[in-house]
């Protein structure tokens, strides 16, 4: 709780450590002083460094200090959070952002998206008006407590007591069915709940007398992008190739590989409301492409390459499942898969009945994007995680999924994770679109040690 005030001074010299984190995120200056219990923060002194951001959103979290016995103190000192291109200020060096005072409600929340490249410079705003000030282009979205229709870890949820006070915010560690885990500074506790209802999508607490929640603010993703990039072989001559569903108009554009110098189009159904796929579902040896409304859970498919007719499957509904297709069991038919972003299961059923189902568990977060492709050249689709914090790349193989390899590549929820066959070689290539500037980056497997690059629209 307590408003976010700023203070022109430095942080004393006698407070100081260094937090190593990957060459891709900042550094963040820290104190180091006895961690304590986490339940009862208002007993230990100030500064006490309560819970290991380790511990959090997966290991993306940061630190969580103690304000000491009142909500209300302010020491003055602004932290200093090292961002590339940082301007300072308020008694952060060039170089380095205010992330706010130590340790507020707001310091928390701006440390959390610093740390995670999320944001560049400190998100302006007390408790219950931070979603008054939204960083432009910045992919953060809002939904009132009312109308929250989905919530995912890194989120944050602001809360009001109807004053001046400056109400709070924490950030969303994880979600479980109605009970979503918070991470709070400046309160008794750090780790409560607030409860989620997805049937009104109204979120309620109870952990803070007097507070209601406000609003939730969305971390960024691919959703806040209007285009969203596929591959897959559409004229059957074995290499993969690109296309763009643009999600504001419904109209699908593909262009052939190698060179992408043609381009096709379709005019489908629009919304953001709709997750696009691909595949070859009637093992034709032409892909096909399909719409899955988030809305409903249904499933549209129509084959290529005239797309002339529509098939479609019922399954779950909500924004918490991503969608993924590919021929898992090596049948020639693509199979149809959704990821639990809450939970990390994943859902496969196999095309083209869609009658069964299999599930396999893996790391949950909103940070991670699925992918599906054969990586190993046996015929199996395996199953893949791009995590857009870390830039990591992580791939399972197929049927069994027991083991994992790794590949790093850049970091930000500007990066659209892609995968097929682009040189025919049986392997599947990794691609990212960097949706900020259209550009699309291949690698092809099994290494990933080149890069080929193709410039498409952005947005």
């Amino acid at each position: 709780m307590r408003r976010q005030l700023l203070s022109a001074f430095r942080k004393p010299p006698i407070i100081l450590s260094v937090l190593l984190v990957a060459l891709v995120l900042p550094f963040i200056s820290l104190p180091e002083i006895t961690r304590a219990d986490y339940n009862n923060t208002r007993v230990d002194p100030w500064g006490t460094d309560e819970y290991s951001g380790a511990n959090w959103d997966s290991g993306h979290g940061v630190d969580v200090y103690s304000n000491g016995s009142s909500a209300w103190y302010d020491s003055g000192i602004d932290n200093c959070v090292t961002v590339p291109s940082g301007g300072g200020g308020l008694g952060c060096a060039s170089g380095t952002v205010p992330s706010g005072i130590e340790w507020q409600c707001v310091e928390l929340f701006n440390r959390f998206y610093l740390a995670n490249g999320m944001i560049t410079a400190r998100w302006i705003g007390n408790g219950d008006s931070l979603v008054n000030n939204v960083p432009s282009g910045s992919g953060f979205t809002t939904e009132s407590s009312s109308a929250a229709t989905y919530v995912n870890a890194g989120d944050a949820i602001t809360f009001t007591d109807g004053t001046s006070d400056g109400g709070h915010v924490v950030i969303v560690d994880s979600v479980s069915g109605s009970t979503v885990n918070v991470i709070s500074q400046n309160t008794q506790g750090v780790k409560w709940t607030v409860n989620w209802n997805s049937s009104t999508h109204t979120l309620t607490q109870s952990y803070l007398t007097g507070y209601n929640v406000q609003d939730i603010i969305h971390a960024p993703d691919a959703s806040h992008y209007h285009y969203h990039p596929f591959a897959a072989d559409f004229n059957g001559d074995g290499l993969a190739d690109i296309g763009l569903y643009d999600q504001n108009i419904g109209m699908f554009y593909i262009k052939h590989g190698p060179s992408f110098s043609d381009q096709i189009t379709y005019q489908w159904a629009s919304g953001s409301n709709y997750q696009p796929f691909v595949g070859d579902f009637n093992h034709d040896g032409y892909a096909d492409i399909g719409l899955r409304d988030v809305n409903t859970g249904m499933i549209y498919i129509k084959h290529g390459p005239s797309f002339g007719d529509q098939v479609t499957y019922q399954w779950a509904a909500g924004a918490n499942y991503q969608v993924l297709a590919a021929d898992f069991n090596a049948d020639g038919y693509a199979d149809i898969g959704l990821r639990d972003m809450n939970t990390g299961t994943f859902y496969i059923k196999h095309g083209p009945g869609f009658s069964d189902q299999i599930t396999y568990q893996w790391a949950s977060g909103s940070n991670y994007v699925p992918l599906a492709a054969d990586f190993n050249h046996d015929g199996y689709a395996d199953i893949g995680l791009y995590d857009q914090y870390s830039g990591m790349f992580y791939i399972k193989h197929g049927t069994g999924f027991s083991d994992q390899l790794t590949y790093q590549w850049a970091t930000g929820s500007n990066y659209q994770p892609f995968a097929a066959d682009f040189n025919d070689d049986g392997y599947a290539d990794i691609g990212l679109r960097d949706a900020n500037i259209g550009m699309f980056y291949i690698k092809h497997g099994t290494s990933f040690s080149d890069q080929v690059t193709y410039q498409w629209a952005g947005g």
